[in-house]
């Protein structure tokens, strides 16, 4: 099984960003680590993320303290 890195960039939208590491959880073709960046949210995003994927050993929240761009 091929090994397959994702980086899904949050920003004060984590409903969308649950969908989408959702999205790639299901799929079983590669054996994936996700991390999930919340660039500089100002509202709940991390510990909402953080909440949500604390069961899954392959996903990681990273946290920047400001909003660097893409």
């Amino acid at each position: 099984m091929i090994r397959v890195g994702c980086v899904v960039l949050n920003y004060k939208n984590y409903g969308e960003t649950i969908n989408c590491v959702e999205s790639l959880l299901e799929q079983r073709e590669a054996a994936l680590e996700i991390a999930i960046v919340d660039n500089g949210s100002s509202n709940e995003s991390v510990e909402v993320l953080q909440d949500k994927f604390k069961k899954y050993p392959n996903c990681y929240i990273i946290e920047s303290g400001e909003n660097l761009g893409f």
